[in-house]
């Protein structure tokens, strides 16, 4: 006997999240952003289907036009991003900064190359 049951999403209550009136967004750079979302794996179906720069961008965005955001603080960890990738997100990073909210990155060093320190002078 097989039971079949559908759901409407409309259905699942999300819970329900209070944040505080004053906060600052903290985001971890590991250069691990893709150029789209990964496929759901048969494999293993649970398996997280990672962050793109477009998500990243976005994130900024709403940062940007929440008044409870007083700023971001990053923390750049080993990892490359390519250019393209680079360029993309210092553009975020500008326009964030162009609300008059602050920027500000960690890193323990440049490793990585120039393209880590072009990356944290967005900031």
């Amino acid at each position: 006997m097989t039971i079949l049951s559908i759901w409407s999403l409309s259905q699942i209550q999300q819970p329900q999240v209070n944040f505080p009136e004053k906060m600052v967004l903290y985001m971890e750079l590991d250069g691990d952003l893709d150029d789209l979302p990964k496929d759901i794996n048969i494999v293993d179906p649970f398996m997280p289907l990672g962050n793109t720069v477009r998500d990243f961008v976005d994130a900024l965005e709403k940062a940007k036009n929440d008044d409870r955001v007083q700023g971001i603080y990053a923390k750049m960890r080993k990892g490359s991003y390519s250019l393209a990738h680079i360029q993309e997100i210092r553009q975020g990073i500008e326009n964030f900064k162009k609300s008059g909210k602050f920027a500000y990155i960690y890193a323990t060093s440049f490793d990585d190359g120039l393209g880590a320190y072009y990356f944290a002078s967005a900031f």
